[in-house]
């Protein structure tokens, strides 16, 4: 029986977006294998660029958009290439399981495993397992580049200010601007304080190791001139 089903893609950096990058087709191979060789039918396909794993379901543009199609189409089943591209977060993994359970939509992974499935406990506890490792190394990745930064700091003196940035990390004002830019679809910006969050989630912070506030994301946004 031929099954209808929609892929959902995500990608938590800027960095995984674009020409030579290979985040976004390898998820589709994988997801892609995994129909074909169980004769389902992926009827469209959805992507957030740039959103972070620890994101809720209901603050992603493309999981709204998603959900609205399969209502429309009548259909059940979410195909990812696995548990990291859609929840890095344990909470965040339960929320949406209790989320997809309630409008009677699955979400099944490349390898097989149905992530809202609760009738397993074994299939339970190795989604949390995975969750809580996934987690774990995103930790592990950002305190090696906030330690990066650090050593970069105490090197060259120079952390601060929009002309400090702008000469010693490039990228982090590249990041801020591309996390700036207005949505294609909802044609709005991202606020300074999610632009602030996601920097942070990337291992972006200040020399005290927190948030950026406002102003400082309007500088490195190059939005205040002063």
């Amino acid at each position: 029986m031929n099954k209808k089903a929609v892929a959902y893609f995500r990608t938590s950096s800027t960095s995984g977006i674009g020409e030579n990058k290979d985040t976004l087709p390898r998820q589709k191979v994988a997801v892609e294998t995994f129909a074909k060789s169980e004769g389902i039918k992926v009827i469209k396909e959805f992507y957030d660029a740039g959103i972070s794993g620890d994101t809720l379901l209901e603050q992603r543009p493309a999981v709204a958009q998603m959900l609205g199609f399969m209502e429309q189409e009548n259909i059940h089943i979410i195909l990812v290439e696995n548990a990291e591209r859609w929840s890095r977060s344990v909470m965040v993994q339960e929320l949406a399981v209790l989320s997809m359970q309630r409008v009677g939509v699955a979400v099944i992974t490349a390898s097989g495993q149905d992530l809202t499935s609760i009738t397993d406990a074994t299939n339970v506890a190795l989604r949390q397992i995975q969750s809580v490792f996934a987690q774990m190394e995103k930790g592990k990745l950002v305190q090696k580049l906030r330690d990066a930064r650090k050593r970069k700091k105490e090197k060259t003196g120079r952390c601060e200010g929009k002309l400090g940035f702008a000469r010693h990390q490039p990228e982090l004002v590249q990041l801020a601007k591309k996390l700036r830019r207005r949505n294609p679809r909802s044609h709005k910006h991202l606020s300074y304080d999610k632009i602030s969050q996601e920097l942070f989630n990337q291992g972006f912070t200040t020399a005290n190791g927190r948030l950026f506030n406002s102003n400082q994301i309007r500088r490195l946004c190059g939005l205040d001139k002063r």
